[in-house]
């Protein structure tokens, strides 16, 4: 396990850097190296991290990041720490060249609704957004084309777009 995460830790920091690009609510923002060593802990300390491949310990990493900044944000919001208050996008993300602001926690909800009719359209959201993934590494990571790849991509984004802008 040490020599496993030797050889990603590097990456994992940069993802994760990747991943927080800016905190927007004025809330508590997590690092990218406070982000890694939260998700090395919720999976090493549940004894979750058993990937079958590297694509897999990927989506298992970046799953374990998003389900940190949902916890982190929602301790924020709790009321004995302010919670009353109105929530903003706490986090920008960018992909393919251009920026979005998100709301965590509305995101997890919309991840959970799409993952219930669209697995491989959550999958590719999460490696692209938790991961900082790009189309490519996400087809090889998937193990599906190029073109299904950016055809899930594009579903998968629209699909998003729509829900969170009601």
């Amino acid at each position: 396990m040490d020599d496993l995460f030797r050889e990603v830790y590097e990456d994992l920091r940069r993802l994760a850097r990747q991943v927080i690009a800016s905190n927007q609510s004025g809330a508590r923002a997590l690092g990218g190296t406070e982000l890694v060593h939260s998700a090395c802990t919720r999976l090493l300390g549940n004894q979750l991290l058993n990937a079958e491949d590297r694509r897999h310990f990927f989506f298992i990493f970046g799953r374990a990041m998003h389900d940190v900044l949902v916890e982190t944000v929602r301790q924020e919001m709790a009321l004995k720490r302010g919670g009353g208050q109105k929530r903003v996008p706490m986090v920008e993300f960018s992909t393919d060249g251009t920026s979005i602001n998100l709301d965590v926690i509305e995101l997890n909800k919309a991840l959970l609704e799409l993952e219930a009719h669209d697995p491989d359209g959550a999958q590719i959201i999460r490696l692209r957004f938790f991961s900082g993934r790009t189309l490519q590494e996400c087809a090889g990571l998937m193990g599906c084309t190029f073109a299904i790849a950016r055809r899930n991509w594009e579903y998968a984004r629209a699909w998003l777009s729509e829900r969170l802008s009601r």
